[in-house]
């Protein structure tokens, strides 16, 4: 049986495969299950954001969270700067 831990860690071994490394989502701060399942994997957050509801002009606060992949030296590659703050 699949542990639920499969799937994301699936997805990041993916990335990395393919040469990616920095990973970023953005997630609400109403929504504690994605937050809480972005730290379990490492993720950090970077930059505090926002999102539009899709459909209606609703904007919710949020964090930019990012995963970096270590260099060849293991040094981290950096997070890219990323997209300001949308809200009105």
């Amino acid at each position: 049986m699949p542990t639920r831990n499969e799937m994301p860690e699936a997805l990041l071994r993916r990335i990395r495969k393919q040469g990616g490394r920095t990973v970023t989502c953005e997630a609400a701060y109403l929504n504690a299950a994605s937050m809480t399942l972005l730290v379990r994997f490492s993720f950090a957050a970077v930059k505090k954001a926002s999102c539009k509801k899709r459909g209606e002009e609703t904007y919710f606060g949020a964090h930019i969270y990012a995963l970096q992949h270590p260099d060849e030296d293991g040094q981290s590659s950096g997070v890219p700067e990323c997209a300001p703050d949308v809200l009105p």
